[in-house]
């Protein structure tokens, strides 16, 4: 079985956070001639479905919180997790918010509930989060052996401080993105492409023969596991500098055309 792997912001979703009609149309054929779909992201599950249709995501299996958490299809109530952070947990919680200044930081337990050190409205949390209050956990509560990620947002500004944290947490991997002003904090050992490996071992996945889609440096790690990388044009420049094949812009429905003209006619 082969596989195609989609990054989700800015390469399967365009600049407005949906999926195009040609795409959706693509990925329901490449559903029907046998490809395994795979959804691999740094967002949370809630994210997810925020931006991705019911019947859409119906497709794919879902690799959440940069490979920490995966949801099947037909088991969208019941995740498996991959890593949690630890015991290091609060002493790193600490550290991050000391920076300055002060970053945004979000404390993804499974991606449903989260906690944050911002003070946000509804419709904050509905435009940063996609989340309603429902969902926040106050930051006292937190079940420290449950964490899965956490993120940090510069807003802007970029986190070589906090990226500097990583030699102190040797069993943690600090993954920058968005020009380093945006950093990913999740157990050593578990990322986008560790998690996919896990998967094709257990699904007889062929990924000589897959396809990975991204746009992020993120994204590098599981492109260098499947025997073609597919970067958008929009990509970052040394990420479309080493792909097999760079497409176009993420609002252009660039992976509907690429998937029509490279393998559903070859199909």
């Amino acid at each position: 079985m082969k596989a195609l792997i989609f990054d989700l912001d800015d390469t399967l979703l365009n600049s407005q956070k949906r999926i195009g009609e040609k795409t959706k149309r693509a990925l329901i054929d490449c559903n029907e001639a046998g490809y395994r779909l795979i959804i691999a992201t740094s967002r949370p599950i809630r994210a997810v479905r925020d931006f991705v249709d019911k019947e859409t995501l119906s497709l794919f299996t879902t690799i959440t919180l940069n490979g920490c958490v995966v949801y099947e299809p037909d088991a969208l109530e019941q995740p498996r997790t991959m890593g949690c952070l630890g015991s290091c947990y609060p002493e790193l919680l600490g550290h991050v918010m000391s920076l300055e200044p002060t970053p945004h930081v979000s404390i993804e337990i499974d991606g449903r509930k989260f906690a944050t050190n911002q003070d946000l409205s509804e419709r904050e949390l509905r435009e940063y989060h996609s989340a309603t209050p429902d969902m926040v956990i106050p930051l006292d509560r937190v079940n420290s052996a449950k964490v899965c990620k956490l993120a940090v947002d510069g807003l802007g500004h970029k986190l070589d401080a906090c990226m500097r944290l990583s030699s102190d947490y040797k069993n943690l991997r600090f993954i920058p993105a968005v020009g380093h002003t945006f950093v990913n904090i999740v157990p050593s050992g578990i990322d986008k492409s560790t998690t996919i490996l896990a998967l094709a071992e257990k699904e007889n996945i062929d990924l000589k023969n897959s396809y990975a889609f991204g746009d992020d440096l993120p994204d590098f790690e599981m492109f260098c596991i499947v025997g073609h990388s597919v970067v958008m044009g929009n990509g970052e420049e040394s990420l479309r500098r080493n792909a097999d094949f760079v497409i176009g812009h993420c609002d252009e429905d660039a992976i509907g055309t690429f998937l029509y003209n490279h393998l559903l006619k070859a199909a």
